[in-house]
């Protein structure tokens, strides 16, 4: 995997279909360059796709054999990185350290919501983790969540109704021109003062400590 890469895909499972290819054809015209990296049954989401992955992580578990076996004999192969079950870390995790090593600091994630919750609540803090090193994004249907962390800042669309959700203690985070504002208010980790907001011209989110996670919702899905 190239440090060239512009963008990285990262896909789990499930992957459904258009909606994926949708958001992976944007970034495809929008950057020219776009590294395609599957975690785990991610290979198989990309392999009933016929679309070959720039590379491929995790420790396998819950792969198809046919599908890492066409993972492997892909021409040229597909890199693998491959760990071992017993370990003290996730295979997003591996993936966001590998992607960040490399050079890549635009990240956008398929595939990674619903499903176990306590799946969901540690994708959540796993992206914190790696949001001070790149722009990272979950994707799916008609909700994108966005991780950001102290000294960054991002504009919401007029109309869109979003959430910021408190990562970590303390948070400091100021809203400009939407329903709800804060000026360098403290947000409890998890808490609900932030759900819910709606903006009411191009509003401004700005993180002063700490980390959120900002989830938008659309009327329409979201490529």
């Amino acid at each position: 995997m190239s440090t060239q890469k512009c963008v990285s895909a990262i896909l789990a499972g499930p992957f459904f279909g258009r909606a994926h290819l949708a958001v992976l054809d944007a970034a495809r015209t929008d950057q020219t360059d776009v590294a395609l990296i599957a975690v785990d049954r991610g290979i198989d989401c990309l392999h009933d796709q016929d679309i070959r992955p720039t590379l491929a992580v995790g420790d396998f578990d819950s792969v198809s054999a046919e599908g890492l076996a066409w993972a492997q004999h892909l021409t040229p192969p597909a890199e693998l990185v491959q760990v071992a079950r017993e370990k003290d870390f996730s295979d997003l995790d591996l993936a966001l350290r590998l992607c960040c090593e490399r050079g890549s600091r635009d990240l956008l994630l398929l595939g990674f919501i619903g499903g176990r919750l306590d799946h969901q609540m540690a994708v959540c803090g796993v992206c914190a983790r790696y949001a001070a090193h790149a722009t990272i994004r979950i994707i799916e249907g008609v909700q994108k969540v966005s991780f950001f962390a102290a000294g960054q800042s991002c504009v919401v669309e007029t109309g869109t109704c979003f959430s910021v959700i408190a990562l970590t203690d303390p948070t400091l985070v100021s809203i400009s021109g939407a329903q709800y504002r804060l000026d360098h208010s403290r947000i409890a980790p998890l808490s609900d003062r932030g759900l819910s907001n709606r903006a009411l011209r191009d509003c401004n989110v700005s993180v002063h400590e700490g980390l959120i996670a900002l989830f938008t919702q659309s009327s329409q899905p979201l490529v």
